[in-house]
Order: structure tokens, then sequence, then C-alpha cells
């Protein structure tokens, strides 16, 4: 299965911030929330497979292999004006 990393804040949803695919689940509402809007992923979140944006390849339909990488990042902001 894929290795799932999530970072940031989403890591509070999961028992450990590294996971394989099939025991992420999508059971928690919050990490679910934190996620999804409208069965699409949220704008600002950012989802890579294998270095490479999920928005740039076949989105949610992109198919996992075995070996995949996938990191998932909330939204950031920050920093001084």
């Amino acid at each position: 299965m894929a290795r799932v990393t999530l970072y940031g804040g989403l890591r509070r949803h999961v028992s450990a911030p590294m996971q394989q695919l099939d025991s992420v689940t999508m059971r928690d509402a919050e990490l679910q929330a934190a996620l999804f809007e409208n069965d699409r992923p949220r704008p600002h979140v950012r989802v890579l497979v294998n270095g490479r944006n999920l928005e740039w390849m076949r989105g949610l339909d992109t198919p996992l292999e075995q070996d995949h990488q996938v990191a998932i990042f909330p939204p950031i902001a920050g920093g001084t004006p």
C-alpha cells in the first residue's frame, strides 16, 4: 500500500503521522472536514504523490501504486507583512 504522511495540524487526526494508506480512515469527521469540501479537496490543501501535485495529475482519480509516497499538507499562512 502507498504510504501517506500528514503534515501540520492534520497529524492530530491519526495515531501516527505516517501510515499505510489502508489504515488512514476517512471515518474521522474532523479529518474529512479538514481535507474535503463538497467531495473535493479543500482549495488550499496540497496533496503530493511522489512529489507531484495531485492537481497536475488525474486529481482524485490518480491511481496509487504500492510504493507511492503521498504527502498531505494543510493550508499554511503566516509571516509578517
